[in-house]
């Protein structure tokens, strides 16, 4: 499953985020766009093979009552503004779509993402507009994605999908995709930004985009979290993503697969110490006659363990440990109880 996982924007140095993820979704593109030679800059000091995709310039999408305008740092006369936004066919607006494509272009981007606000509703006119200013794009290497606001009906997503060849942008918990081919999500949290992705959401996400990915065509499908957690839940869905299976098909190898996976990153002893100490456990379940609030005592005394070898790494024990002793005594116990 070719899955691109990130966050929306640097949710850390630039730096320490090369290290742990393979794309980003740029947001200074959508307030503000960086002049080509930042662009340059940023794509030389990240490592091969990373990749950056675009939020489109605001001025393209929104119009210039939009709160987000006040980040705007370029000048901008009443006149001027009052032409932008709305995919509307005036020179401002193709303007702001050749500096996007300038910094899309110096980043070596694929895939540049517009965004409409809910005040771009699905009227005749609007519609109008994104025919006009879709059909006259030259759009090169690029794939489009589009994330609508303003309540717009599948149907009418679906048909404009369709005839301008956008990928349909949403948060796969709120929304299906109403496109063909490449899948673009955006993670957004349950009922807001303060949202911290639980393991099973990210679980049910990793199913989700293995579906996806299968209905797309084998299209690469792009994850990026917009949450306040981003870089915690987009460091959890991508072990998830590299390491497990489906729900249904979780088995004690993943035990085998996490130890190979710290041993190559931290010390070789502590990874030894927890697997005799989850092995141990295994054995009191499988064949002592220890009752389960002793054997979950044992199970509390193995996560306090986890969590201080390995402080950033908490969710693996109940991701990997905690799963399995549930399974087992569901399996071997509860059964003969």
């Amino acid at each position: 499953m070719d899955l691109r996982i990130g966050c929306c924007g640097f949710a850390a140095s630039k730096k320490e985020y090369y290290r742990k993820f393979g794309a980003v979704e740029v947001q200074k593109t959508f307030y503000d766009p960086p002049r080509p030679g930042t662009a340059k800059k940023w794509r030389s000091e990240a490592p091969e093979g990373f990749e950056f995709t675009v939020r489109a310039w605001q001025l393209i999408t929104h119009e210039s009552g939009s709160p987000s305008y006040r980040r705007l740092k370029r000048k901008l006369s009443a006149s001027r503004k009052k032409k932008c936004g709305s995919f509307r066919p005036t020179d401002e607006v193709f303007s702001a779509w050749e500096e996007t494509e300038k910094i899309a272009s110096a980043l070596g981007s694929k895939v540049i993402l517009f965004q409409t606000p809910a005040s771009f509703t699905p009227t005749k006119t609007n519609k109008e507009n994104m025919r006009g200013f879709f059909r006259a794009l030259k759009r090169k290497k690029y794939r489009l994605a589009w994330e609508p606001g303003g309540g717009w009906p599948d149907r009418d997503v679906k048909e404009l999908c369709a005839g301008l060849d956008l990928a349909h942008c949403v948060d796969p918990f709120q929304t299906e995709a109403r496109s063909a081919g490449m899948r673009y999500f955006r993670l957004q949290g349950m009922g807001g930004d303060n949202y911290r992705y639980k393991g099973l959401d990210l679980k049910k996400l990793r199913d989700l985009c293995e579906n996806e990915y299968a209905l797309s065509g084998e299209k690469p499908l792009y994850v990026f979290f917009n949450n306040k957690a981003m870089l915690y839940d987009a460091q959890r869905f991508e072990w998830i993503a590299r390491y497990t299976g489906r729900i249904e098909e979780q088995d004690i190898s993943f035990l085998e697969n996490l130890c190979h996976e710290i041993e190559a990153e931290e010390e070789d002893e502590k990874v030894q110490l927890l697997s005799r100490e989850a092995e141990r456990i295994v054995s009191l379940i499988l064949h002592t006659d220890y009752a389960k609030v002793d054997i979950e005592i044992e199970k509390g005394k193995l996560h306090e363990l986890c969590r201080k070898m390995f402080p950033d790494k908490t969710y693996l024990y109940d991701m990997i440990y905690g799963q399995r002793f549930d399974r087992l005594w569901e399996q071997f116990r509860e059964r003969t109880e």
